[in-house]
């Protein structure tokens, strides 16, 4: 939510366009393909399955027997892990989510964010997901101050008056005026300071799953 509101101001920004107004709609096809991707990262971890591949065929034999009216029984493999609280045999990486009450396969941890568990399934779908929203924070951080200190250095070229603004230079003529100018500056450093928490964040797990592998 925060990552939403900040980078929609910044983009959005009449302010923005008015300073790169070049390379405005550049910057716009960078910031929507970047949380496009962001976007479809975290879909993936959040909807591809990472249970337990046994587990899996334990359940579609189990739906199966009951739906022909077969007797089912459970055949323990000497050469699986057996999960009591499953029913099923499952593979010797595989570890129980209390959260999901399931076996996943290569278990790294219950993801609240995602309301899922990650494993091998979707493990690198967790870890695109988080190398592309630690740069579109770099990037949106990366802009939004550029934008501020931009507004209060050269805040005297702004005038007080649309129309002298616009009389000036064409680049400041997006109805801008210095109150407004000073207005989305501010607004601009609030906004990045929220978006530095998801950027620390995002940092901290990149490194933390740097490390344990």
């Amino acid at each position: 939510i925060i990552l939403k509101i900040s980078t929609t101001f910044i983009f959005t920004s009449r302010l923005v366009n008015a300073i790169f107004h070049r390379y405005y709609i550049l910057i716009l096809i960078i910031f929507i393909s970047i949380y496009t991707i962001v976007i479809i990262f975290h879909l993936l971890s959040m909807i591809v399955d990472s249970k337990d591949p046994l587990l899996n065929a334990e359940i579609n034999k189990k739906e199966y027997c009951e739906k022909n009216k077969i007797s089912y029984c459970i055949e323990v493999s000497p050469e699986n892990e057996f999960c009591i609280l499953c029913c099923s045999n499952v593979l010797s990486n595989s570890k129980h989510c209390s959260k999901c009450n399931k076996c996943v396969d290569n278990f790294d941890h219950h993801c609240d964010w995602f309301n899922n568990c990650i494993g091998s399934s979707n493990y690198m779908f967790f870890i695109l997901y988080t190398i592309f929203l630690f740069l579109s924070v770099l990037l949106y951080m990366g802009i939004g101050l550029y934008v501020s200190i931009y507004s209060f250095k050269n805040i005297n070229e702004f005038k007080d008056n649309i129309q002298e603004n616009e009389a000036v230079n064409i680049q400041y003529s997006y109805n801008l005026n210095k109150k407004t100018v000073i207005y989305t500056g501010v607004i601009t450093i609030f906004f990045c300071l929220l978006d530095s928490i998801v950027f620390v964040y995002t940092l901290y797990l990149l490194l933390l799953h740097c490390y344990l592998k």
